[in-house]
């Protein structure tokens, strides 16, 4: 069963804003998201679960 990751999209105004942000650091190469901490359970995300962005308090 894959598991998911959420991420709170800080600073992002709309959904367009977060996809122009993500597209802008695209151009340099690929994109890494970084976390704080690792996940617990991080082996059960690779190459199965996504990753869902909270942007204004929804997923």
């Amino acid at each position: 069963m894959p598991l998911h990751l959420t991420k709170v999209a800080f600073g992002a105004d709309s959904v367009d804003h977060l996809a122009e942000r993500l597209r802008l650091r695209g151009e340099e190469g690929p994109v890494f998201l970084t976390r704080r901490y690792l996940p617990k359970r991080h082996e059960e995300v690779a190459g199965q679960g996504s990753m869902f962005w909270i942007l204004k308090h929804q997923l």
